[in-house]
């Protein structure tokens, strides 16, 4: 094979620069793999596009790909792309590669590499012919780039990590039209937590077995299965025997009496109330027997009303801190009907973490609608459980997204229930 050559007494590779073959071949010799990693490290930049230093760096970028020495190198090739023309030139070194549909030499990648490799890409090739629809059923060969795009995601997502999953929630960020990007982050998510299970110490068997109120949280779902049994929790205590629902309405008089006029709280009152439940019920480690459950509400002026509900991610497995957003609205909300779709959902797009949408229903014949109108007087409980499950349906259909609905019963007794001579009686 043509020799790289060498100054007299310099390491510096010199001679003719080399056939894409014979430079392809050399990452197989360890002596011409040295002149190869001493090409990389050169910055292409420096160099006319077209010069023997810049065709050896290029030659040297396209041979070290399938070499599994690449990962420790890969800072020197993504500094040789910073260049635009750098890159645009080795986009068209690898549309000429031969491979087949599923064996681009990218997979010892890591996922940080993966993903940064794809941004380049896709700034360099563009999001309008990465969506341009395929002809006849093939991709041509000037769509060559365009078939490792779509790979390399897909690359990513076999790796089966927690850092794989943090590395496609970035892309799916950086680039909301490319839509694949979400639901293989999404995806990718759940299988990190299925490959991050690790067996219970002793002391959490004995404390699950012996406490039945204790539970394991592992995953995002596991902790949204906890906030609702948490809140059916609360819905007793504010239906039960002299029960709370009275502290989420506001009234012109101290007595319950013919003439009282109630009307319900302000939907910041309800979420203050539910997080204040939640952070008695399952705050802390009371509950949970492997992590420390923190519920919290930003309630400050211009801050959202959302309350959240987390749990820190298992030491040494990479996983994000689990979470449940609850978007809580009362039932007069016009919003109401929309709301999974247009204000949950944005929370979704985050690893590790579910949504819930909460709806306070108030209505009951005790509510002054004078001081507080409901747009859809008289609606049943059943019928707003229907709606509320049918949008967490529709927003979670195909199982990418979790999310639940639950419609939290906060009415007052009716006037001529024995609750209200309890409720007149001094405390």
């Amino acid at each position: 094979m043509p020799s790289f050559g060498r100054h007299h007494g310099s390491d510096r590779p010199s001679g003719p620069v080399p056939s894409t073959q014979h430079v392809i071949n050399a990452a197989d010799d360890p002596d011409a793999l040295g002149h190869l990693i001493y090409a990389l490290v050169t910055d292409p930049s420096r160099h006319e596009p077209g010069s023997p230093l810049w065709q050896r760096w290029l030659f040297a970028a396209r041979a070290l790909l399938r070499h599994d020495i690449l990962p420790e190198h890969w800072p020197a090739l993504r500094r040789g792309l910073g260049d635009s023309a750098v890159l645009k030139e080795y986009g068209e070194l690898l549309a000429s590669l031969t491979t087949g549909p599923d064996s681009w030499p990218f997979d010892h990648l890591d996922e940080d590499a993966l993903a940064d490799l794809y941004t380049l890409l896709l700034e360099n090739v563009g999001v309008e012919r990465l969506q341009r629809p395929l002809r006849s059923g093939f991709i041509q060969e000037e769509d060559r780039l365009v078939d490792l795009l779509r790979h390399l995601p897909l690359s990513l997502a076999s790796c089966g990590t927690h850092t794989a999953a943090a590395a496609l929630h970035r892309l799916a960020q950086a680039y909301l039209q490319v839509w694949q990007l979400r639901m293989l982050a999404r995806d990718t998510t759940r299988t990190a937590a299925d490959h991050s299970l690790r067996p219970l110490e002793p002391e959490q068997l004995i404390r699950l077995a012996t406490d039945h109120q204790a539970r394991l949280v592992r995953d995002a779902r596991q902790l949204l299965d906890l906030v609702r049994e948490s809140l059916a929790a609360m819905e007793k205590d504010l239906q039960g025997y002299n029960g709370t629902a009275v502290t989420l309405w506001n009234r012109n008089q101290h007595r319950f009496t013919s003439s009282t006029q109630c009307w319900p709280c302000w939907e910041d009152d309800l979420s203050d109330a539910v997080a204040s439940f939640l952070r008695r019920d399952i705050g802390g480690h009371r509950v949970v027997v492997n992590r420390e459950v923190q519920v919290r509400r930003d309630s400050l002026p211009g801050l959202r009303t959302d309350v959240q509900i987390e749990a820190p991610a298992s030491l040494d497995t990479g996983q994000h801190t689990l979470r449940v957003i609850i978007e809580a609205k009362g039932c007069w909300n016009p919003e109401l009907p929309t709301t999974a779709r247009t204000q949950l959902r944005a929370y979704l797009s985050e690893p590790d973490t579910a949504g819930l949408l909460l709806v306070g229903y108030f209505n009951c014949t005790r509510w002054n609608t004078k001081k507080r109108s409901c747009p859809a007087t008289n609606h049943d409980i059943d019928d707003v459980r229907r709606e509320q499950h049918e949008q967490v349906r529709q927003l979670t259909h195909e199982g990418r997204l979790l999310a639940a609905a639950h419609v939290l019963e906060c009415r007052l007794p009716d006037e001529d229930s024995d609750w209200r001579k309890t409720a007149d009686e001094p405390t």
